[in-house]
């Protein structure tokens, strides 16, 4: 899906989803893992790639605080 903002962007639905097998397999030797992280691991990115497309300057280190960016502007 492409979409060139937010306001027309369309959520998928259930019905979009591909049809899945879903396995389950019993190890009692392995710790249970959470799944939800992943998706997080990314923001870092993405919200580096916001602010150098909002004001033009490269964020390269977490947490990217205002003064963090105030540095960026001056270095650019």
């Amino acid at each position: 899906m492409f979409t060139r903002n937010f306001d027309s962007y369309q959520l998928p639905r259930l019905s979009a989803m591909l049809q899945m097998e879903i396995i389950l397999v019993d190890n009692p030797e392995t710790a249970a893992l959470g799944c939800g992280e992943p998706p997080i691991k990314t923001m870092g990115a993405v919200l580096a790639n916001a602010i150098y497309d909002a004001v033009g300057a490269r964020v390269a280190h977490l947490p990217m605080a205002p003064e963090r960016v105030q540095a960026a502007l001056r270095r650019a």
